[in-house]
């Protein structure tokens, strides 16, 4: 998505650019078209290239932009040579959103058109290229504030206290500390292949996987643990694959759509950058279908 400059909700990015004297910076745009917008507008910068990079949404490249510019820092965060975040810390009060967020997220102001989020634990605002990137980079704490990170390397293994047939309240308790924000709501049209007659989501932000933050989907049917959509970036499918292969051989099916692996125990989905983990229940209908 490209920001367009009108209405209220540009002006906050305009003041952005005003308090820096920049014009010209685009959410997507390449680094070369940020590089000229930048161009002597920094008390000070410093460039941070990352490689190999493990950012869920670069597939190839990572580059981070840092600038002091008057009473504030930005950073400047591009996935294969296009722009996808804007980060702003110190004085935010002036470049503030004057209408209220689309919506709320415990301590996140989130705004839909341009994608703007207002943290309002850390005093700091995000413009994100795609509201996808929503569900985890608020959670990030992205390490090139402090220089040049450190390779890590990415632990692909799924995460452990999962119980299938577990109720809400008991998989909130098991992941209370490893979620930032988790929220729980009902589904109004059920869809799980098991047909249950009551279908509810809790939703945990922040979970740690492979060195970022993610967002899991658990999903319960009749106040039971069925499935969970884990969260992924689309630089992550290829990463994936060859974390999941060394644990557990090679994929036993693939499609267009989705990679199985362990006889359909762990699935990523390809279209939307996902990993899909479901019940006994669940997997053997899966298996049914699939294999």
């Amino acid at each position: 998505m490209r920001l367009i400059f009108t209405g209220m909700a540009a002006l906050c990015i305009n003041g952005l650019a005003s308090a820096q004297g920049v014009e010209g910076v685009v959410l997507g745009q390449s680094r070369a078209d940020l590089e000229r917008a930048l161009t002597g507008q920094c008390a000070e910068r410093e460039d941070i290239a990352i490689d190999p990079t493990n950012f869920p949404f670069a597939r190839m490249s990572e580059h981070h932009i840092r600038c002091q510019a008057q009473d504030r820092e930005i950073m400047y965060t591009l996935c294969d040579d296009a722009l996808v975040q804007v980060e702003v810390r110190g004085i935010i009060q002036d470049i503030l959103p004057a209408n209220n967020p689309d919506y709320v997220l415990d301590h996140l102001q989130i705004y839909f058109d341009p994608v703007l989020i207002h943290d309002t634990q850390t005093s700091r605002l995000l413009y994100l290229k795609e509201l996808e990137l929503a569900t985890s980079l608020p959670f990030w704490s992205n390490p090139a504030w402090q220089g040049e990170p450190t390779h890590q390397s990415a632990d692909w293994h799924l995460p452990d206290g999962l119980v299938w047939g577990a109720s809400i309240a008991e998989i909130e308790a098991s992941f209370a500390d490893r979620c930032a924000v988790i929220d729980v709501q009902a589904i109004d049209e059920v869809w799980l292949m098991t047909q249950p007659s009551r279908q509810d989501q809790m939703n945990c932000y922040g979970f740690d996987l492979a060195n970022y933050p993610r967002k899991i989907e658990f999903v319960f049917g009749d106040g039971a643990l069925e499935q969970i959509w884990l969260l992924l970036g689309p630089g992550d499918v290829e990463r994936a694959r060859a974390a999941y292969t060394e644990i557990y051989g090679a994929p036993v099916f693939e499609n267009e759509q989705y990679i199985g692996f362990d006889n359909l125990d762990v699935i990523i989905r390809k279209d939307k950058s996902e990993l899909l983990l479901g019940s006994p229940r669940l997997r053997a209908i899966w298996r049914e279908e699939f294999l």
